[in-house]
């Protein structure tokens, strides 16, 4: 059978161009321009579901030992994640889940923004056939302005991941730390 872009070359000739015609996906459209965003939003969610318990206990283990303010002493990532889920609650394994995403989604975004723009700018050509210098040189320079945009996030969401939270006060919130560092 023919796809249906060849059907009308050859209704006359193909006995099943007529059955197919019902089967056969219409045309698809160029994705939107915030698709990048919107897709790096889906998997910054499912990365730092499951990976920020281990993000803080990272954070926890490096700054650990009687002169840090923190004054943690895990011995093991095991120990760390039972021991910060006993003193704040499983809550406290996820300090710093907010402005995260507020990483991870735009330095994501950002990237293929910073990408696009730059390959634009070094390569007239079509995008997907840039020289391997081009794109090098593209991925470089969008990396670079990423970082630029997303380093006082960074800062921001370490803060919170090292701050331990004492028995029964609130956890201080991301715009306290936010104007606090200003």
């Amino acid at each position: 059978c023919q796809p249906r872009s060849c059907q009308h070359a050859a209704a006359s000739r193909s006995p099943c161009s007529g059955a197919m015609a019902g089967l056969v996906p219409a045309q698809r459209s160029a994705p939107p321009p915030y698709a990048p965003f919107v897709s790096a939003a889906v998997a910054a969610v499912a990365e730092l579901s499951i990976m920020q318990p281990l993000d803080v206990v990272k954070t926890r283990m490096h700054l650990q030992g009687l002169g840090v303010r923190t004054g943690d002493n895990f011995g093991s990532t095991l120990a760390a994640v039972r021991g910060i889920q006993q003193v704040e609650g499983l809550g406290g394994l996820w300090r710093g889940f907010v402005p995260g995403l507020c990483v991870v989604i735009p330095r994501r975004g950002f990237k293929f923004l910073f990408y696009d723009a730059f390959v634009s700018l070094l390569w007239k050509g079509e995008k997907g056939k840039a020289p391997f210098a081009h794109s090098m040189a593209a991925g470089g320079l969008a990396g670079a302005s990423e970082a630029c945009v997303i380093t006082p996030l960074e800062c921001i969401k370490i803060a919170m991941q090292s701050e331990k939270a004492s028995g029964s006060s609130a956890p201080t919130g991301t715009l306290a730390f936010a104007s606090a560092m200003v």
